[in-house]
């Protein structure tokens, strides 16, 4: 099969490609398809014993590029290479990282690869960053990012004194208004005396148990629902839940299967696992990654729904 060192590239980068056929032919051409089914023809070089190069002098297409090097004896064997979208050295650009990503190119690129200017697989790396926050906000039940301003949310409240705000994060509440279901003159705005409570475990963020947030209204007979008017998203992103992401990321760009057993030869291994409450497994996040994350993970109440 051919043998290429680095697979991902960047618009405009020549590419080298190679293969080394077995029994060694006395010549091979190469034939290199460009995304768009558009064929070129470069030139090969006979490095001896079998092995034959070319070079794609510009890429100027993205996507997956095949090619195929045609031995003269009939032989013939294919591969691919992506070519991805040119950007800064320093990732100041980043044409696919999302808006709730939880961190940065440059950090992940520097925790995976030990470099922050290691681009080579970068849309890899976008890509599963999104992917892993997003799984990241689903497992804790939490609003890191993005941070919106000035948006009314609607809730459904059971009269009991206390609101969930799940999954979601006020940063600043300007307004809360009750019987939104009924007419206008039904409503009630909340003013003074309705704040957003932090509750914590024991009065500190449990390891094992979590947070939990909820706000303090007013008892009611029956159910209603509730608009808030406010800023919502945390925003800032702490160290921890960083590392978390990191690790996850880590993780799936070596080990992208997820796998918890395997197989070599007569041999059967497997990966000690972690047994969580029934649906509130954090998917393929891993362990260690979820270990970070479970005291920020809201719990749930009896006092909050």
């Amino acid at each position: 099969m051919p043998n290429i060192t680095d697979n991902e590239y960047v618009l405009g980068d020549p590419v080298g490609i190679e293969n080394t056929f077995t029994p060694a032919p006395g010549s091979a051409t190469a034939e290199v398809r460009k995304p768009n089914g558009t064929v070129i023809n470069p030139a090969t070089t006979n490095a001896g014993g079998g092995r034959f190069t070319a070079t794609v002098p510009s890429t100027d297409q993205q996507g997956i590029w095949w090619y195929s090097f045609i031995a003269n004896t009939g032989a013939v064997d294919t591969g691919s290479f992506y070519v991805g979208p040119r950007r800064s050295q320093t990732g100041a650009t980043s044409d696919l990282l999302g808006d709730a990503a939880l961190i940065n190119l440059e950090e992940g690129r520097e925790f995976v690869f030990n470099s922050p200017l290691d681009s080579h697989a970068d849309d890899r790396l976008e890509r599963r960053i999104n992917e892993i926050s997003a799984a990241v906000s689903a497992y804790t039940r939490r609003e890191w990012k993005p941070t919106v301003t000035g948006q009314t949310r609607q809730f459904w409240y059971d009269g009991r004194g206390y609101l969930s705000l799940a999954p979601w994060d006020p940063s600043t509440i300007t307004t809360i208004t009750m019987y939104t279901n009924l007419p206008t003159a039904s409503q009630v705005v909340l003013q003074n005396g309705t704040t957003l409570q932090q509750a914590e475990w024991y009065g500190h963020r449990h390891p094992i148990l979590g947070t939990y947030q909820w706000l303090t209204m007013p008892t009611t007979y029956g159910s209603c629902q509730v608009n808030i008017l406010g800023d919502w998203g945390i925003g800032t992103i702490p160290e921890d839940v960083k590392l978390a992401v990191k690790v996850a990321l880590r993780n799936s760009m070596e080990n992208p299967v997820g796998y918890q057993s395997s197989t070599a030869g007569p041999y059967q291994y497997s990966e000690a696992g972690v047994v969580e409450e029934a649906g509130r497994t954090g998917g393929n996040l891993p362990p260690e990654a979820r270990a970070l994350l479970t005291p920020y993970k809201r719990a749930g109440s009896r006092l909050a729904a």
